[in-house]
């Protein structure tokens, strides 16, 4: 389990570097498309996914960490579907286009 939590880890702190906002949250100008963004559109989310799972199951054991994962992976495609409206909103075309190359969690799955 300390092996997922550390990939969770990883890839929050690439996506923060690659954003170049590390310890704050800064709006973008433009839709950011390079890097792990030329792959995947939620980075982050799916750092946390992969953190809170490894560390569920390190606390509570797997079947609940299972259980407790599902319920947060809901709150976090609820989230990103707010998200993604409004980041349609700002951006228009580009980011429609950006949704069309690129999965929403998943390398090339989802």
């Amino acid at each position: 389990m300390i092996y997922i939590v550390m990939i969770g880890v990883i890839i929050i702190c690439i996506a923060r570097k690659n954003t170049k906002s590390f310890w704050r949250i800064i709006p973008p100008n433009k839709v950011k498309t390079n890097g792990i963004y030329k792959y995947i559109r939620h980075p982050m989310y799916l750092g946390n996914i992969l953190f809170c799972f490894g560390i569920f199951g390190w606390l509570v054991g797997i079947k609940l960490s299972i259980c407790l994962t599902y319920l947060y992976i809901h709150f976090v495609m609820d989230r990103i579907d707010r998200e993604e409206q409004m980041l349609v909103m700002i951006f228009g075309d580009d980011y429609i286009e950006y949704m069309k190359r690129t999965t929403m969690l998943i390398p090339f799955i989802f």
